[in-house]
This record gives structure tokens, C-alpha cells and sequence, in this order.
């Protein structure tokens, strides 16, 4: 059982922006709301979960770079790109990090898909310009890096690797269309907008044009413009089609991390942040012991976020199958670690979401 932060917080005391309640099965009337009485000493035990989380993330990363690539997991490319991500991080290893995305650039599949989140994140940290340590990646791998990018975005069909990236489509009132599922559209989505961001002010990139006939900086503005508008309708309207899953999760978060952490936009950065801060507050608020309950959307036994939690909260376990949580600074809200260290309250409660679902209209355009 875990442990409590520090006195028992009874789990009917939130309610966040009217989507997430939990209030006693027997209750007649609506929850209407009430103050969180913090325990003693909680803020001094929130803080030493967040530097306990600190300290794993980074000897997560030094583990992952002293792993044999080898026998890295995820296999091939998807494992490559997050152990480059990682040595570059902790800036061990950088020469042969540099040499193996040169050497994945010239390949036919220079990254997996699911990991396009570790892919941006090398590029908008290490890069000439980048945001953490720039010039870590040499000038050949970032020029190849940004070719594979460009190559990446520019298709105007749909394909398994990348393409459709049309401004027409993606303007506020096309924010609940998504391209083949949630996980996918969100990747495909995120990589145009952080990439189109990095290639509008490179003169190798900022006059070209996509096969739709636009620059990246104009598919920037149209993406900056429509994800302000995405995150909030996702605030205010039930956050994920695919809440709970068992699989598909792990890979959505990564790119609201990155959309957080690696736009150039102070709006955007913020609304992304937003939306985890209520992800894991309504995460943290439906599960006892880390073990998500009530209904999932394409899951089944416990949930793909598990390890993820558990190294937010300072709780041990670490991403699966990408790095860019252990390469992020972010940090749950004080509320949600509360709920995620409460103890089991001993009556029965129930949690009433507003969540994504299906419309009545017959709506089918997934293209």
C-alpha cells in the first residue's frame, strides 16, 4: 500500500475547472466544492518527492547511455533515437550520439514514429540555437537532422511515416478531427508544429515550401493559432479520447510535454502545461496505488502512464518506450501529489468525468 503524504486527504474534496469531481456515491446534489485542508509538513514532503523525482530522471538517463544499444528497448531506431536523446542530456557519449543520428539520417526510417517526441526534443535542445545546451549536436547532424524533418512534413498525402500537412486543416474548427488516432494525430501534429518552428528561420528552409504550396513559417502560424485553440477545447471538454488506455497513452503525453516545454510561444507553453497539470490532478484523483479505476478507452488492465506517474511523483519507475520525461523539468501540481499519495478512503466514492465521446451526427472523416 503506499504510503500517505503526510495526513489522510480525503479524495471528495476537488473539483478542477467543473470536469473532474468525486463525490460520495450517495450524494443527491451536484458537488459544488470546498476547500483542501493541507496536512502538516506536506509542503516540505511534496518538495522531497520532486527532488526525488529529479534525481531519477537523471540516473535514468546515465542508465539508459550505459546500456548496450544492442540489446536496448525499444529495438532499433525507436531505441537509438531515446539513447541519443539521453547521452546528449547528460552529455556523455556525444561524439557517438552525433555519429549515430548522422549516420540514422542518411536510412530510410532515420527515427521510429513513436519516437518523433525524442527526435524534436534533440533538435530544439541541441541545436546551433537550441534551449538547453546549443551546439551539442555538431553542425553535419543537425543540418541531416532537419533534411529528415523537412522530408518528414513536406508529403501532401497521409502515410504511415508522415505527410498531410495542409494549413487548411488545421484551423480552430477542425481542433476534434483526428488523423487515424488519437496517439498518431498528436505526433503527427506536434512534429509539424515544433519542426515547422525550427525550419522557418533557417535560410536552408524558410523559403521552401511544403507540398501544399506553404512555407514553415506559414504552417507554423496556422498550427501556433489552431493548438491554442486544441488545448483548450481539450481542457474544457474531457482532455483524451483514449483516457485510461493500456497501451496508447505513453505515447500522447510525451508530445504535451514537448509542446510545454519546446514552443517558442509563452501561450502555448503555458496552456500545455495547463492541460498536464489537470491530466495528472484527474489522474492521481481515479487511482489508488497508482492502478487507474472506473472506465478506460481502448485498455484493459492497469495503464500505460503507470511507470510515468510513478517517476513524476517521486515514486520510482520511468518511461517505457521514450526519454523526453526524464529530459523534462516538469513537475505535477502540489494537489496532485496529495492525491496520488492518499490513503484509500475506507467508504465508496464516485468520480464523475466529462469525457471525450461519440457525436450523433454520423461523423467519419478521420482524413
Amino acid at each position: 500500500m503506499k504510503r500517505a503524504l503526510g495526513s489522510r486527504v480525503g479524495l471528495g474534496l476537488l473539483c478542477v475547472m467543473g470536469m473532474a469531481m468525486a463525490v460520495p456515491v450517495a450524494a443527491e446534489q451536484p458537488f459544488q466544492g470546498h476547500e483542501v485542508q493541507l496536512p502538516e509538513n506536506v509542503a516540505e514532503e511534496i518538495a522531497e518527492a520532486r527532488s526525488r523525482s529529479m534525481e531519477h530522471r537523471e540516473q535514468r538517463l546515465r542508465d539508459t547511455v550505459a546500456q548496450d544499444r544492442d540489446g536496448m528497448f525499444p529495438p532499433g531506431r525507436w531505441g537509438e533515437t531515446l539513447w541519443a536523446l539521453s547521452a546528449l542530456m547528460v552529455e556523455e557519449k556525444v561524439d557517438e550520439a552525433n555519429a549515430l543520428l548522422l549516420s540514422n539520417a542518411a536510412e530510410e526510417d532515420p527515427f521510429a514514429y513513436f519516437s518523433a517526441f525524442d527526435y524534436m526534443r534533440i533538435l530544439c535542445f541541441f541545436s546551433a540555437d537550441g534551449q538547453r545546451t546549443p551546439g551539442l549536436l555538431t553542425a553535419e547532424t543537425e543540418a541531416a537532422m532537419k533534411q529528415v524533418v523537412f522530408d518528414w512534413i513536406r508529403p501532401n498525402e497521409l502515410s504511415e511515416w508522415g505527410g498531410l500537412s495542409r494549413v487548411d486543416e488545421v484551423t480552430p474548427d477542425h481542433v476534434w478531427e483526428i488523423w487515424g488516432s488519437e496517439n498518431h494525430d498528436l505526433i503527427k501534429k506536434t512534429m509539424t508544429y515544433l519542426g515547422s518552428m525550427l525550419l522557418m528561420d533557417d535560410p536552408e528552409y524558410q523559403d521552401r515550401q511544403y507540398d501544399d504550396g506553404h512555407t514553415p513559417a506559414e504552417h507554423y502560424a496556422a498550427m501556433n493559432t489552431y493548438f491554442k485553440h486544441w488545448l483548450r477545447a481539450r481542457a474544457l471538454h474531457g482532455m483524451w479520447a483514449e483516457l485510461g488506455s493500456s497501451t496508447y497513452q505513453k505515447y500522447s503525453y510525451p508530445n504535451l510535454f514537448n509542446l510545454a516545454e519546446l514552443s517558442q510561444d509563452a501561450e502555448v507553453r503555458e496552456l500545455a502545461k495547463m492541460l498536464l497539470d489537470l491530466s495528472l490532478i484527474e489522474e492521481a484523483q481515479i487511482s489508488i496505488n497508482n492502478r487507474r479505476g472506473g472506465g478506460k478507452s481502448r485498455g484493459s488492465i492497469g495503464s500505460g502512464l503507470e511507470p510515468i506517474t510513478e517517476i513524476l511523483f517521486g515514486d520510482g519507475g520511468g518511461s517505457t518506450h521514450t526519454r523526453v520525461i526524464e529530459a523534462s523539468a516538469y513537475t505535477p501540481p502540489d494537489i496532485a501529489f496529495i492525491l496520488y499519495y492518499h490513503e484509500p478512503v475506507p467508504e465508496p466514492y464516485a468520480i464523475y468525468n466529462r469525457v471525450i465521446g461519440e457525436v450523433a451526427a454520423d461523423w467519419t472523416n478521420w482524413n
